[in-house]
């Protein structure tokens, strides 16, 4: 009987620890060359509707870049809107990170000022639209 209840106990544990090793909320999708960022979303934020898949998505370098409005990042989040059914792309918002973790810059579209992009034809952009919205 005390073995049986061991067991037991131990049974009870096993789903627990294994659904807390997967904690990484950040999915790779393949994307891009070798000199391109690595391209990861958030499973977490993401919410779909009918036609659409707002979610949250992340290039990482490999050495800090820079860009017009951002020098010495290493990571740029983008909270996105993708239009699964026309192919295109808007930008909520931003946030850059140095590679020590603080803000190197952000911003946020105000509301009603979202400009919609027309996915391009064999680009990281394209990447993210197929896997995002396959899933759909």
């Amino acid at each position: 009987m005390r073995r049986s209840m061991i067991a037991l106990l131990i049974l009870s544990v096993i789903p627990t620890v294994t659904h807390a090793q997967k904690t990484d909320r950040w999915f790779t999708i393949p994307a891009g060359g070798k000199d391109d960022p690595t391209v990861r979303y958030d499973t977490q934020s993401m919410v779909r509707d009918s036609a659409h898949v707002t979610v949250w998505v992340s290039f990482r370098y490999d050495k800090p870049h820079t860009n017009d409005s951002v020098t010495n990042f290493t990571e740029v989040r983008y909270h996105q809107v993708l239009d699964c059914t026309k192919r295109r792309t808007g930008m909520v918002s931003w946030v850059a990170y140095r590679a020590d973790g603080s803000t190197a810059g952000q911003e946020t579209v105000p509301d009603g000022m979202m400009k919609w992009l027309d996915v391009v034809p064999e680009s990281q952009g394209e990447s993210i639209v197929n896997a995002l919205c396959k899933q759909r």
